[in-house]
């Protein structure tokens, strides 16, 4: 199986037809309308010429027919030092939970909240909770101090481990 991602000119309208078609999106698995609303919102930024074609070299650059082909999994544990707030929605159709809770497991120290019954919008889908959860992130998190040469020397641990 091959997939081919061609730049599609669209024409007229194309939010106006995206916002309105959300019952092609929920057959995509997208569920709640935050995710309906949000993915079209996306897709309409693909109006512009300039901003498909980044998009279209940035999934060709990461997808093939078998899904996708890079991860960051291997580079997480450089944000150790980094305050590190994971906010998921469990019912995430685009990039399922197991991504959140792999990341959190790669970046000690790191907080992960889940949005129960929330897709890949969460701050859409419970606008106060997520306020209130950023906000508890910032008032109990100590900011981190960059140290590059802690970082290239995590690289070169890193590297020599692999």
């Amino acid at each position: 199986m091959t997939i081919v991602l061609t730049p599609i000119p669209l024409a007229g309208h194309p939010d106006d037809a995206l916002l309105g078609g959300g019952h092609v999106l929920r057959h995509l698995g997208l569920r709640t309308r935050a995710d309906v609303r949000g993915t079209a919102f996306g897709l309409t930024s693909l109006s512009d010429p300039e901003a498909r074609n980044a998009f279209i070299h940035t999934a060709r650059s990461i997808m093939d027919h078998s899904g996708q082909r890079v991860s960051a999994l291997d580079r997480l544990y450089l944000a150790e030092g980094m305050p590190t707030l994971i906010i998921w929605g469990d019912r995430d159709p685009m990039i399922p939970l197991k991504h959140g809770l792999a990341a959190h497991k790669s970046i000690p120290h790191s907080r992960l909240e889940i949005f129960p019954d929330s897709g890949h919008y969460p701050f859409n889908e419970d606008p106060e909770r997520f306020v209130a959860v950023l906000r508890d992130f910032l008032a109990t998190t100590e900011p981190s101090r960059y140290d590059e040469e802690d970082i290239r020397r995590r690289l070169r641990d890193g590297a020599a481990a692999a």
